[in-house]
């Protein structure tokens, strides 16, 4: 027997959190789909429509990002218009007061609790097997979320943009991202500056004033990183399905070509998400501290002990200690001035009066 189908509806924004509840889903048979495209276009929705009318539930994945997506209400208002049912999960501590979703029932979802994956599995089934009437006439589809995209798209495939055009186009972009919550337009709003921007004809100081705003909208995204999604070991009680998904396990996963991460940290992989963590630095430098003395002990000797701390804080570089090259430089140092008093005072004789 076929499972149930589910439409997972939910922000960009959100994607690791909605990636992990959809592979646990699916690793119990459930039919699920979530959009994997990064940007928006009539050919999109129409596919993201056609996947709502083929579904048997659709999960509102709710938080604060959803929220002002008018994609996500769009999808949720046409879901419901076709009489298929609706469960709301809430993935954080989005505020309800005040809003539709406070006079419904909401689960919480926690991609690192079983127990809470469990929940959602019982309500999707729960409210897939509930007998449903095709609605007739079938209601109206929805139109596409940020459809006035199209008219700059229409100004882009012109063959020539004056500079008055180029300025207008620019400036009304900017005042729609201005306006624009919803990710997913705002990404393709991003898409026609870039466009804008790699024009041949494009004008010397819109091209600058592109590169100026999109490096300052870049920099002030309020996009945040989401907790690392793992799977938890169930709780004694109540017990977990012999089919729930097992904690992920963490391992090494060596950064790909062409996708640099800081110096002084490495690339781990949890769940399928790959995060970068710092590489680990000793706290202690032991064999610096030691070429410190040598070649404090050094100034008074001519800086032969100073040689020997060369030494160890070459041992210290080895070991990656945090004060092995300051060691390094300071017995070098001791070291060759003492050199050079030493041959100063044998080539005067001074140095036999000692």
């Amino acid at each position: 027997m076929q499972g149930p189908r589910v439409f997972i509806s939910y922000s960009s924004f959100d994607r690791p959190s909605v990636e992990t509840m959809a592979k646990s889903l699916r690793n119990v048979d459930i039919d699920t789909w979530i959009d994997q495209e990064l940007h928006g276009g009539g050919t999109w929705w129409s596919q993201i429509l056609d996947q709502i009318e083929q579904s048997d539930v659709l999960v509102y994945a709710l938080s604060q990002h959803s929220r002002r997506s008018k994609a996500c209400r769009a999808e949720r208002v046409y879901a419901r218009a076709l009489g298929i049912p609706v469960l709301i999960v809430r993935l954080d501590d989005v505020e309800l007061t005040r809003t539709p979703e406070a006079l419904e029932q909401i689960f919480d979802y926690d991609p690192q609790s079983v127990d809470s994956f469990i929940t959602l599995l019982n309500e999707v089934k729960r409210l897939s097997a509930r007998p449903r009437t095709p609605v007739e006439p079938r209601p109206e589809r929805p139109p596409v979320p940020g459809a006035y995209i199209h008219d700059f798209v229409v100004q882009l495939e012109a063959d020539e943009l004056s500079w008055t055009q180029q300025t207008r186009l620019l400036e009304d972009i900017k005042l729609s991202l201005k306006k624009e919550h919803d990710p997913r337009t705002r990404d393709d709003l991003m898409d026609l500056l870039r466009r804008l921007s790699n024009r041949p004809d494009v004008v010397k100081d819109v091209d600058a004033a592109i590169g100026d705003y999109l490096a300052q909208t870049v920099s002030a995204d309020p996009r945040k990183p989401d907790p690392i999604p793992v799977v938890a070991q169930p709780s004694p009680s109540p017990r977990p399905m012999a089919d729930a998904p097992a904690p992920a396990q963490p391992q090494v996963n060596p950064a790909q070509p062409g996708t640099p991460h800081p110096p002084g940290t490495s690339t781990l992989q949890f769940a399928g998400a790959a995060i970068v963590a710092p590489t680990p630095v000793p706290a202690s430098s032991p064999a610096s501290i030691v070429a410190f003395v040598l070649a404090a002990v050094g100034i008074f000797s001519f800086g032969l002990p100073a040689w020997v701390g060369v030494v160890a804080a070459g041992i210290g570089l080895g070991r990656k200690e945090r004060l092995a090259k300051a060691a390094m430089w300071t017995s070098l140092g001791v070291a060759i001035i003492g050199l050079i008093i030493f041959i100063a005072l044998a080539a005067s004789g001074d140095y036999y009066s000692y």
